[in-house]
């Protein structure tokens, strides 16, 4: 009938007839047919489908937190967002290289069903189309599974940062632009890889892709040198890194990652085939048990697989690393931030100044937190002074205290007092330039002596000040260009002020920007600063950046076990005839695990171990750098011990999956 039909309608009509009839066998038959073709190979799919969801549901879910209306608003840190941003950057670089590796490994597998296919009539352009239509339906599948996650997890994700970023609750909400931005970023993403891909493929020789995997292997061979360079590379990378002390640390990190990863990759391709070929010299050793089989394969295996092991172990390495890092910038203490005086406001306007005032009296209050306000006015004036080591003099500009408001806070922190004649000015820390003269109101000057600084500084945090403390009867005296007004709040459990004086924090940071770009002299800013709001900052810095790294640690992670899985599943038709064969001959169950067990071990761990290697190296040279954390040893242990016990637990979920395939494929054969 469809014949009939064409026969008899005009050219035209036949020819759109063809047309759509064409177009719609390509997408209906070319889309069941790659459907069919990745059901049939899930098993190798199956772990890279997994690995690109999870990418995808970090991704999404880290949009839903800079895309949140608490960001919008400006109530939560910028560093929060701005590693959240960053995080997303760098797990979309490193999905784009995941998957377009991955898309390569599976392409180099499937040579013989190309062979097939083209042996068939199948042309270049229908492949292409194949592989494409391929791609996209893994692509899709991770994006609606990975949002699928995302959905269902957003309101525990956004609970659980809001406790690590130690902010206020973070209310669900439907989050639109986090979806657009997921889908449209990885559509690009896994259409563009789906479209290289599809031309990467090789169809010149229909012989060589029937042969596949089956085509003989020659004996793996190994250079002695790059065996030796190897060697020579790590090791001297390794004491580059170990004698480095503190700032040579940052001099030598590029140049000692570059020779410890050269060393990595001769040491898999290279060094690891030479010791397996070493290791089969001995006749004594390699001929008992079942060494022989085992070691005879691993040396292929290992081969084979020398840059996918090389990569793992650098990914790994970058992955421990980064998480340890950040781990160890949370060795602090609570000294580290205890100040004289809880929280301490300076400015010249006075007006905000007591707005200011106000607000974080409020603030206290309805904390019920019990404080203790001193309020004094600072005089701020300009004279000369005096630099003994370069014998040079300077205008400099000073604030000048009474003596008794300095002695006022002095009882407060239990810091000695001083009495002081009109003469006499004491500074307050020990980066002071000596006085020479003050002006006084009646036009004169006095000549004054400067003494040393005492030890303890009670105003620490004034970083934007260079307080001195002068007699009550010369502080009257003295005549001021301008003035400042000084708020002092003493408070015994400091630690409870917390976010008291976040947005005037915040305020201070924006005015800090402008008179930056302005090019306006930073001194006429107010100074804010809180003990107990600078410690929960820092703290919510560190555990935010400790959930990123960690997160991202993961995804690098997963990302290693999936280049491990489908390149042992790839090997699972192999392994099934060979043991087969080796049944035949006696080998019994027993022992046929315990090789499948030995060569699994070598391909999991031992990349794995060199990693461990690297990054003890690595945390030995951080710990010069920061010598005054003792116990970053406990933060590091922490991390790797994570590391080896998930890397345990894949291994093991690895290893009996892989049996049962393999006993369910010698059995039917």
């Amino acid at each position: 009938m469809r014949y009939i039909r064409e026969i008899t309608a005009s050219p035209s009509t036949r020819i759109l007839y063809r047309f759509f009839h064409y177009l719609g066998e390509i997408i209906v038959t070319f889309r069941q047919f790659a459907y069919r073709n990745i059901l049939r190979n899930k098993r190798t799919y199956a772990a890279f489908l997994l690995s690109c969801a999870f990418s995808v549901f970090v991704f999404f879910v880290y949009a839903v937190f800079v895309f949140h209306p608490s960001v919008e608003d400006g109530n939560i840190t910028t560093l929060a967002v701005s590693g959240m941003m960053v995080s997303q950057i760098v797990i979309f670089s490193f999905s784009f290289l995941f998957v377009l590796y991955s898309m390569s490994s599976f392409l180099s597998f499937r040579k013989q069903e190309f062979g097939l296919l083209i042996l068939h009539g199948l042309t270049k352009r229908r492949l292409r189309k194949l592989l494409f239509f391929e791609n996209t339906f893994i692509g899709f599948g991770a994006i609606l599974i990975g949002i699928s996650l995302g959905l269902a997890f957003e309101k525990l994700f956004l609970m659980a940062v809001s406790r690590i970023i130690l902010f206020d609750e973070m209310p669900f909400y439907m989050p639109w632009k986090a979806l657009g931005l997921t889908i449209l970023s990885f559509t690009l993403l896994f259409i563009t890889i789906s479209f290289f891909t599809s031309f990467v493929v090789r169809t010149s020789k229909v012989v060589d892709l029937l042969k596949g995997s089956m085509k003989p292997k020659s004996s793996p061979t190994a250079s002695k040198f790059l065996s030796g360079l190897a060697i020579l590379l790590i090791g001297y990378g390794y004491w580059l890194s170990i004698s480095a002390q503190e700032e040579q640390v940052v001099f030598r990190f590029i140049p000692v990652t570059f020779i410890v990863i050269v060393g990595t990759y001769f040491l898999f391709t290279q060094l690891s085939v030479f010791m397996m070929k070493w290791l089969q010299r001995n006749p004594d050793k390699n001929w008992k048990g079942t060494r022989l089989i085992s070691r005879s394969n691993l040396m292929y295996r290992i081969k084979d697989n020398a840059r996918i092991f090389f990569l793992v172990s650098i990914v790994s390495t970058i992955a421990i690393c980064a998480t340890g890092t950040i781990a160890t910038f949370g060795v602090w203490g609570e000294r580290d931030f205890e100040t004289p005086l809880a929280m301490t406001y300076v400015s010249y306007n006075h007006e905000e100044a007591n707005r200011d005032n106000q607000e974080l009296v409020r603030e206290l209050n309805d904390a019920e937190i019990n404080y203790d306000l001193y309020q004094f006015t600072i005089k701020v004036v300009e004279t000369e002074a005096y630099d003994a080591e370069l014998d040079t003099v300077y205008e400099q500009i000073y604030n000048i205290v009474s003596q008794d408001d300095y002695n006022e806070l002095a009882k407060l922190s239990g810091f000695p007092t001083y009495e002081l004649n009109e003469n006499q000015v004491l500074p307050t820390h020990n980066s002071f330039l000596s006085i020479k003269e003050l002006p006084l109101s009646s036009g004169r000057e006095r000549a004054v002596t400067t003494l040393e600084a005492p030890e303890e500084n009670l105003f620490t945090m004034l970083y934007s000040m260079n307080p001195i403390v002068v007699s009550n009867e010369l502080y009257n005296q003295i005549h001021m260009d301008d003035n400042q007004i000084f708020y002092g709040y003493n408070i015994d459990d400091w630690q409870s002020t917390e976010f008291i004086g976040y947005q005037i924090e915040q305020k201070q940071i924006k005015r800090s920007q402008e008179v930056y770009g302005d090019g306006q002299p930073l001194i006429r800013m107010f100074n804010f600063n809180s003990s107990g709001l600078r410690y929960i900052l820092t703290i919510s810095m560190y555990q935010t950046m400790l959930f990123m790294g960690s997160v991202i640690g993961v995804v690098f992670f997963i990302a290693t076990g999936s280049f491990l899985y489908y390149r042992i599943q790839n090997y699972l038709p192999q392994d099934a005839a060979r043991f087969a064969t080796l049944r035949k001959l006696g080998l019994s169950y027993k022992k046929m695990r315990q090789i499948v067990t030995a060569e699994m071990m070598i391909l999991f761990f031992g990349p794995f171990i060199v990693s461990l290697i690297h990054s003890a190296v690595a945390f030995v040279a951080l710990q010069s750098m920061i010598i005054e954390r003792p116990n970053i040893l406990i933060h590091v242990l922490v991390v790797i011990s994570g590391f080896v016990f998930a890397q345990f637990i894949y291994f093991l979920l690895m290893r009996k999956q892989y049996l049962n395939s393999l006993m369910r494929m010698i059995e039917k054969s």
